[in-house]
């Protein structure tokens, strides 16, 4: 029973139909719906529309709505939930499990204050508004993989050069200077001694006196003669054969 100021006149107990979630209202507890009026029924229902769950995290069953939605109770009553212990992920402890709900107005969830019974495997809290409760198991955040460690090939040795030893630089004795004998200078040359020739008194000519005419006889000139008459007497000789005769 309920007044009119949605105050409850007797306890009131409801759970969901597999009887894993239970709510507990006590009396004189003022359960109001969302528009202030006094709140007549509640419900418990599986979510139809179940908002994304924070990252590395896992819900326990399905998650619940509570209704009507908004309804509001003063003082906070009580929710218990039985959780299956063959549904607890694998490294997680179940005393580590989380109540929550999810806010509409921030879009995440947000725990309540609530206690875990490992005996009972059973999750209490206390709520003061209806909306979509879960109980979330916290995953361990994933161990980062290891980088691949791609080896390097290892560098060919090179050989080692062999170590000289440098040879010690003898020192230099020093050489006496040189001494450069100074230049003796060069005598001028003495101009040539022109010695005049001597002046002779000019020859007188050599007069050579004719040769005397050769006694010997010119035969040419007897030839010529010979020759000269026997012309003649050729030229006398035709002029007489050539007179008629008488």
């Amino acid at each position: 029973a309920v007044s009119s100021d949605g105050r409850l006149l007797s306890p009131v107990r409801v759970s969901s139909e597999d009887g894993k979630v239970t709510l507990n209202l006590p009396v004189n507890t003022v359960s109001k719906a969302k528009d202030k009026s006094a709140l007549p029924t509640v419900s418990v229902a599986p979510a139809k529309d179940v908002p994304p769950l924070p990252e590395n995290s896992k819900t326990l069953g399905l998650p619940q709505e509570l209704g009507p939605s908004g309804a509001t109770f003063d003082p906070p009553i009580t929710l218990s939930w039985v959780v299956d212990p063959a549904q607890v992920p694998s490294g997680v402890a179940e005393k580590d499990l989380i109540l929550a709900f999810f806010d509409a107005t921030t879009g995440k969830w947000v725990p309540v204050p609530s206690a875990v019974d490992t005996t009972a495997h059973t999750i209490t809290g206390t709520i003061s508004h209806f909306t979509v409760f879960a109980v979330i198991a916290p995953l361990p955040a994933p161990s980062p993989t290891p980088p691949t460690i791609v080896p390097q090939p290892s560098p060919t040795p090179r050989p080692t050069p062999p170590t000289v030893r440098p040879e010690p630089t003898p020192t230099p004795t020093p050489s006496p200077p040189t001494v450069v004998p100074a230049p003796i200078p060069t005598p001028a040359p003495a101009p040539p001694t022109i010695v005049p020739e001597p002046t002779h008194p000019p020859a007188p000519p050599v007069i050579h006196p004719a040769p005397a005419p050769s006694a010997r006889i010119n035969w040419m000139l007897v030839s010529g003669m010979f020759l000269g008459a026997a012309v003649v007497l050729i030229i006398v000789y035709l002029a007489w054969r050539r007179t008629p005769k008488r």
